[in-house]
């Protein structure tokens, strides 16, 4: 099987209107079809999910590879869908969307293809990974965000496929892309490259104001900050720019001790559990 340039992975639960919006703007944005795949991960419990995106299929509305997986349901988006889904993926390279997103730029593959044709063998080889910043309808307003991360990044599969990637397992949803971006400027061997005049997305959440939070949105933000691996990145910008894996501590806790910075325990905590699971990337992805 020919390799594919890019495999598009979204977890597909409710928001059946915005499922079809940016199925559509995939169609209707790529310049060549047979260069990408896109690969949807729906629930067991929901056939209604299922059911939106083949009977949209069976219209006759896409003309590029379409996967679904049907999974039983589960909170962890980024172990159980977006990796998982990823796990199926015949590409250079992997980007994680969400169903409340439409990518706007045509040609967008065109772009990635252009920009990237000469520096496949390294995928190949193993010889270099790739972190591609997009506009993800956040890093423009947060000008110093995109030195860190981008919420929506492509990156190259020879690194996904060493940690059943990209996205760290262990957290739940929300955060997940900041921790990579933290991982991408510390693994040796990672080219960064700009392409956020070339390859944007709308997302449509309360994030960029362009929506008010759905409930989907509710339970997800619930279910971070009631997880033993929930945080809130406004309490743990410090620490978690320094490594990743948090310890047994929840929002909550963090919030009762009056922040990390204001607790030398849990920062301690923090920090040393960030550093080991940082050495155990290290050791399994620097080239």
């Amino acid at each position: 099987m020919n390799k594919k340039l890019i495999s598009i992975i979204v977890p597909c639960r409710e928001r059946h209107e915005r499922t079809i919006n940016l199925l559509k703007s995939i169609e209707e944005m790529t310049l060549v079809k047979d260069r990408i795949e896109v690969i949807t991960i729906t629930d067991s419990d929901r056939k209604d999910d299922y059911n939106n995106i083949i009977d949209f299929h069976n219209q006759g509305n896409i003309s590029y590879d379409l996967y679904n997986i049907t999974r039983k349901r589960d909170v962890n988006i980024n172990k159980n869908y977006y990796n998982f889904g990823n796990l199926l993926s015949n590409a250079y390279f992997c980007w994680m969307l969400g169903n409340d997103t439409k990518i706007i730029s045509p040609n967008w593959d065109e772009a990635i293809y252009q920009e990237m044709k000469d520096h496949l063998s390294y995928i190949d080889n193993d010889e270099a990974y790739f972190y591609l910043f997009i506009n993800d309808d956040i890093n423009k307003k947060m000008k110093n965000f995109i030195k860190e991360s981008c919420c929506f990044p492509i990156v190259s599969q020879n690194f996904c496929k060493k940690i059943r990637g990209p996205f760290p397992d262990y957290m739940l949803n929300w955060g997940a892309d900041g921790v990579l971006g933290k991982w991408v400027k510390c693994v040796t061997g990672f080219v960064r490259i700009n392409l956020i005049d070339k390859v944007g997305v709308l997302h449509y959440s309360a994030h960029t104001q362009r929506t008010e939070q759905d409930e989907l949105n509710r339970q997800l933000q619930e279910q971070t900050e009631n997880s033993v691996m929930g945080w809130d990145w406004r309490e743990l910008t410090v620490a978690s720019y320094q490594g990743m894996q948090l310890p047994d501590i929840s929002t909550k806790q963090i919030e009762q001790e009056g922040g990390i910075e204001s607790s030398p325990t849990l920062k301690k905590e923090v920090n040393k559990a960030f550093k080991k699971q940082m050495n155990y990337i290290k050791q399994k992805t620097n080239i």
